[in-house]
């Protein structure tokens, strides 16, 4: 079962690295993360949420969910005292 990838967009985000063989399927965005956007059968339903409000967005005052877990450790700064 071979593993093929490539980089693909999805909305603003234009830098998703998309793999998959012949069962399933794995889109994580390197825009935003890394984060893991899709995990699923291959052209089915992913097990993650991708919110379309927040799709291909990188700033914003208050944090948002873009969906899929994110896969770096809490917490994302740490504050000097």
């Amino acid at each position: 079962m071979a593993i093929t990838h490539q980089i693909v967009a999805l909305g603003d985000w234009k830098n998703n690295l998309h793999l998959q063989n012949d069962g399933c399927e794995l889109l994580i965005t390197l825009d935003v993360g890394p984060r893991i956007l899709k995990f699923g059968p291959r052209g089915g339903q992913s097990v993650f949420k991708i919110f379309g409000v927040h799709l291909g967005g990188t700033e914003g005052a208050l944090w948002p969910c873009r969906g899929g877990p994110r896969v770096w450790l809490a917490p994302e700064s740490v504050a000097c005292s």
